[in-house]
């Protein structure tokens, strides 16, 4: 069971937030969230030991956001309840997920800045709770062994600028390290020239170890399809020199409601690879059903593969 520890720190700070919102009658506070049931099977991605299945909430997240002129903050707070992650010590597993406060076009510029508990949103396709597409995580999110670099979330400070081009840099934390010697700079483009062309170049220090990534993309109403590739210090992805990921994503809009996906992501040093594919229906605005195939193809061991089902609920 959740300790009562946690459910107090979670009270407060809604209670905070909401308190924020009842103090100042133009301050606007909105809710959003998401709720992520899924079903997988697969005997050597699940086990034995699990059944060869798992069943529950993947992700579970409800956010609060309150704004006042520029200034935002953010709160949100997240579990996951599956067969396959959780015992009976730690089910439901709660935590405070996100905590920041956000200042937007700060005097009136294109600056703005963001600080606290936050997603670095680093890599050409980011995100903060890696799921959002593929259910099993592929390459740059840390499937098949790989190092998870484009979502990495945690306590940092963040300043950007949009010029046409969002220039973002970044301080943040890790175990046994300096702030001084982790941080990051990215640029990132929505619109080369052409309409549907994006890209992303990127160098980041965690622990004075690097990571640099660079991709683009082309997207329209019929298809999307990207490539990047990464470059991560031999410490961090825990080979013998320089990892380097390549990774390639390709969606096709079958329908206005149906798409179907395919991912490909390779690891020259540790010579594995991820493959995903699958179908995204999309049943009403908020309700999306997802079904995908995906493959480890690892060098020694095991090959991990599963099926995988998901019905999503976002609001």
């Amino acid at each position: 069971m959740m300790s009562r520890t946690r459910i107090l720190a979670i009270v407060a700070c809604t209670l905070a937030v909401s308190g924020m919102a009842r103090g100042e009658d133009d301050v606007k506070l909105s809710n959003f969230g998401f709720l992520r049931a899924d079903y997988g099977f697969g005997h050597d991605r699940y086990g034995v030991g699990g059944g060869n299945d798992t069943l529950g909430v993947s992700k579970f997240a409800l956010g609060t956001k309150a704004v006042h002129d520029n200034i935002s903050a953010t709160l949100v707070m997240g579990a996951s309840a599956t067969t396959a992650s959780t015992t009976a010590a730690t089910d439901p597993f709660i935590q405070i997920r996100d905590a920041f406060i956000t200042v937007d076009k700060i005097g009136g510029s294109s600056i703005g800045l963001s600080a606290g508990a936050q997603p670095l949103l680093f890599g050409l396709k980011a995100n903060g709770f890696p799921g959002d597409r593929s259910l099993q995580p592929s390459l740059e999110f840390g499937g098949a062994g790989g190092f998870a670099y484009a979502n990495q979330a945690g306590p940092s400070l963040k300043l950007w600028d949009d010029f046409g081009v969002t220039a973002t840099v970044g301080l943040f934390d890790s175990a046994g390290s300096t702030l001084v010697r982790n941080f990051f700079g990215q640029l990132k483009a929505t619109k080369l020239g052409v309409d549907g062309l994006y890209a992303n170049a990127g160098f980041e220090s965690i622990g004075g170890k690097s990571v640099f990534a660079v991709g683009a993309g082309y997207g329209n109403n019929m298809f999307d399809l990207s490539a990047e590739y990464a470059n991560v210090d031999l410490t961090l992805a825990g080979t013998t020199a320089n990892e380097g990921y390549l990774i390639a994503e390709l969606t096709v809009k079958a329908t206005s409601a149906l798409s179907i996906y395919g991912d490909f992501g390779d690891a020259t040093q540790a010579t594995t690879k991820t493959i995903r594919g699958g179908l995204m229906y999309q049943f009403s605005k908020p309700v999306m059903g997802q079904v995908e195939y995906s493959l480890d193809d690892m060098p020694a061991g095991t090959d991990p593969t599963s099926w995988d089902f998901r019905l999503a609920y976002n609001f």
